[in-house]
């Protein structure tokens, strides 16, 4: 009977110092403590790239178009673009130089993590060396010519950015200009580095 009650009251002693409640877990953090989970929002929301192009010979273009951009979300951005296109063509003892100036706005939208949607309004202003289908005789000085853009593009990591590929195509062919430059189903394919994205 002793052994009995002796065993019963060693297993009665060691449930009781099992259930401690002074104990504290190092790990735990109180409700107030626990830091809220994060949403969908990217630390940075900046990003920054740009187009910037070179050619040389009887045709020289020169053109630089810097872009900034702001994301809403892990998915979905916009952003600014303004630039300026120098050239000169000296083919055929045409002897011709012009300065083009460009501003854009855009959204994208990624659908998976490498492949994103585009959609931009573009404008350009083009130097009165251009000549449009249509365009009076008398015309001097600049031709504003607008754009809007629709297509998608792909993003590769490199660095702190990313390279892209983008092919878009100009939707808005009810501007006679608009659609002289880029027709209806002419892909606007471009290549670039953009920080951040």
């Amino acid at each position: 009977m002793r052994i009995t009650l002796a065993i019963i009251l060693s297993l009665s002693l060691s449930l009781a110092i099992g259930q401690d409640t002074n104990y504290v877990d190092p790990d735990y953090t109180g409700e107030k403590q626990r830091t809220p989970k994060k949403k969908n929002v990217p630390e940075n929301r900046w990003y920054y790239g740009g187009t910037f192009g070179l050619q040389f010979g009887d045709f020289t273009s020169i053109l630089v178009e810097p872009l900034v951009g702001y994301r809403f979300t892990e998915k979905l951005s916009t952003g600014v673009g303004l630039g300026v296109r120098y050239g000169r063509d000296n083919r055929a003892g045409s002897n011709i130089e012009y300065t083009n100036y460009i501003g854009r706005v855009f959204a994208r939208y990624l659908i998976l993590p490498k492949f994103y949607l585009h959609a931009e309004y573009m404008g350009e202003s083009y130097d009165d060396v251009f000549y449009f289908e249509g365009q009076n005789i008398d015309h001097s000085g600049r031709t504003f010519v607008p754009f809007l853009f629709v297509g998608g593009g792909i993003r590769s990591p490199a660095g702190n950015g990313s390279l892209i590929i983008q092919v878009l195509f100009n939707v808005l062919q009810s501007d006679p200009y608009s659609r002289q430059v880029y027709p209806s189903g002419q892909p606007n394919i471009s290549i670039g580095y953009i920080g951040g994205f």
